[in-house]
């Protein structure tokens, strides 16, 4: 479950540093320990859940503690969190259906959920920068890139700050434009949260492992890591390009700890790294979990759980591949779908048609379509 997001800012006192260059001399970015400002968030959405037991009618109530929990599970990977954004997103929506806060708080539970065109038909008219930044996060997810480019270029425009930066640079397609975006965002910092910092970090990780630069990827992750070490999916990355660089057993080390959280994600990316008999007991617990995970929020899952399955049931793993493809026709999804379609043996020339026509697919989606359509 992996909503496009930019994180938000809680700030207490500094104890983490990280140094950047502005106007050719280093600059210290300190930032709270990230134990001490994840559990000021928690005592945030905790408050706010007494305040909704007073007023379980207020908008700005629950809006609040919607935003409170995305940003929680963003960090965490707490499927429990999605679950309370799922309840409240409803509630705020049947307590003022006209409201545009409401609105934006409803459109922001169901982008948590990866439904993306019941979020923007209720963005539909809000006009508001919430709205509007919401709407660029659900058009990037979408793979709408220059769509979702067109507003958060408008919204630098407008305010120049991190959070507008960083979600720019997210979405840039080209690394030297993205990189220097972010670079702009770290100068333009004026909080102490390590959550904004954190989320960089693991941004940049993910340019640079999309462009396969994995050392870079992997230092990028470690810096996020170091920052917030209770981020949950910076964790997982570092895992994978620890492993991708060599390093099999550094990579367990930092999984195993996350098999204890609630998504199952981190069980099945161990069971790729574990002894035999290890795999297959994580396995099996890490798909009883996805199942009932997608029963409830098909759409949320179902990319993560075809990676899972791909490996042991492509069959599987490309029918939750093209229910991916209905939410989302990124290059990401495409290269998903393909691969399952060649691990499950399976022909499908329409699909290699649709990947082939991707802007900017890159030489190994058309080799990919190659092979899921010989000929």
């Amino acid at each position: 479950m992996r909503a496009a997001c930019v994180a938000v800012f809680v700030g207490c006192a500094l104890a983490c540093a990280k140094q950047t260059q502005q106007g050719g001399r280093t600059a210290v970015i300190g930032t709270t320990d990230g134990a001490l400002a994840l559990s000021n968030l928690t005592a945030q959405i905790d408050g706010q859940e007494r305040l909704l037991l007073r007023r379980p009618g207020s908008v700005e109530n629950l809006a609040s503690l919607i935003e409170l929990l995305e940003a929680r599970a963003q960090f965490t990977g707490s499927v429990f969190d999605y679950r309370r954004v799922a309840q409240l997103g409803k509630r705020v929506l049947a307590t003022a259906p006209r409201d545009p806060a409401a609105r934006i708080a409803a459109a922001s539970s169901q982008a948590a959920l990866h439904k993306f065109p019941e979020a923007l038909a209720l963005l539909e008219g809000v006009d508001e920068p919430a709205a509007r930044s919401l709407r660029a996060s659900i058009l990037q997810a979408q793979g709408q890139v220059s769509q979702s480019l067109l507003l958060r270029r408008a919204a630098v425009r407008e305010y120049a700050n991190t959070k507008a930066l960083g979600a720019l640079a997210a979405a840039e397609p080209e690394v030297p434009a993205a990189l220097q975006h972010f670079a702009e965002a770290e100068q333009a910092y004026r909080d102490t949260s390590p959550f904004p910092l954190a989320w960089i970090d693991f941004q940049r990780g993910l340019l640079f492992e999309k462009h396969a630069r994995f050392e870079e990827a992997r230092a990028a992750y470690a810096a996020a890591v170091a920052r917030l070490p209770q981020y949950a999916q910076a964790q997982a990355h570092l895992a994978g390009m620890t492993a991708v660089l060599g390093n099999r057993q550094g990579a367990v080390a930092i999984l195993r700890p996350l098999v204890a959280l609630d998504d199952p994600e981190y069980a099945g990316q161990l069971s790729l790294t574990a002894d035999a008999a290890e795999a297959e007991r994580l396995r099996a617990d890490a798909a009883a979990r996805y199942e009932a995970l997608l029963a409830q929020f098909p759409e949320a899952f179902a990319d993560h759980a075809a990676r899972f399955y791909l490996e042991h049931k492509p069959a599987r793993a490309l029918e939750l591949a093209r229910l991916n493809l209905t939410v989302r026709q990124t290059r990401e999804a495409y290269d998903l779908a393909l691969s399952a379609a060649i691990a499950a043996r399976q022909s499908d020339c329409a699909l290699a048609k649709e990947a082939a026509a991707v802007p900017d697919g890159g030489q190994r989606l058309q080799n990919l379509a190659a092979r899921v359509c010989p000929g």
